[in-house]
């Protein structure tokens, strides 16, 4: 067996065991060789628990690169970048997902790469989008937005029209994870420049308008019962948008508005 396939099929075996972050940090230390390839290769892979712990792991991995030479980390997001180029014949799965997992290990990756990772879901023709067409590889950037949105709220703030939008695109992945950034925007008051916050009597027609459109569109996915599989602290659980505004309350028809 080479070395390359010995070393996917124990990340293999390592990601379908819990738990197993320390152990692949104890592995990646005396096994750099082929760490990165392997990794790549299990986002593809049949069972869904494992492809996500690799999106994991590519934190994990990078935060270490980071440690010891910051340009090894940048050409880690390049190589990702590139596999989301559809002119390098890659399908880009849990690409998106794992560059945020590697821009959040170092916050120099994150002053430079935040941005690109977010534009993945920027479809504004004035500005210099790198908008996916492909559904599931939007998602993953959805996913990934996310969890910039939590460190990087500033970053994400930016593409907030694209966030809102996002409520009435047909993947309900993507739905559930635009109610999920805005409400993280909401918590961390990332939203307090917008017309949102403006009294009724002092907004536009067309403020107004747009604020009850917000509205609207929540209020329909309080009824959105389509069941999804969600990976959340390190398992996965079946959930549904509805699930999520019960649970939010009155902050999830507000967190628009």
């Amino acid at each position: 067996m080479s070395q390359y396939r010995k070393v996917k099929k124990d990340l293999e075996e390592m990601f379908l065991q819990a738990p197993w972050q320390d152990c692949f940090a104890r592995y990646f230390a005396s096994n750099q060789n082929h760490v990165k390839g392997a990794l790549f290769s299990l986002l593809l892979h049949k069972d869904e628990l494992v492809r996500w712990r690799a999106v994991i792991a590519f934190g994990i991995f990078a935060k270490e690169l980071a440690k010891a030479n910051i340009e090894d980390a940048r050409a880690l997001l390049r190589q990702c970048m590139w596999r989301m180029n559809e002119e390098s014949g890659n399908y880009g799965l849990g690409v998106p997902e794992s560059m945020s997992q590697i821009i959040i290990a170092d916050a120099r990756l994150a002053k430079e790469f935040a941005s690109i990772l977010c534009s993945y879901v920027c479809d504004d023709e004035k500005r210099d989008g790198n908008y996916v067409e492909d559904t599931l590889l939007r998602r993953g950037a959805y996913w990934g937005v996310l969890t910039l949105a939590r460190d990087y709220p500033k970053i994400v703030e930016g593409f907030i029209n694209n966030i809102i939008s996002a409520l009435k695109e047909d993947d309900a992945y993507i739905r559930l994870y635009a109610i999920r950034i805005l409400a993280e925007l909401k918590k961390q008051d990332m939203l307090k420049k917008r017309d949102t916050l403006k009294s009724l009597d002092t907004q536009s027609v067309e403020d107004r308008q747009s604020v009850e459109d917000r509205r609207e569109l929540v209020e329909a996915r309080k009824i959105d019962e389509s069941p999804l599989t969600i990976y959340e602290d390190d398992a996965l659980k079946t959930w549904t948008i509805a699930q999520e505004l019960a649970n939010m309350g009155n902050v999830g028809v507000e967190l628009v508005l």
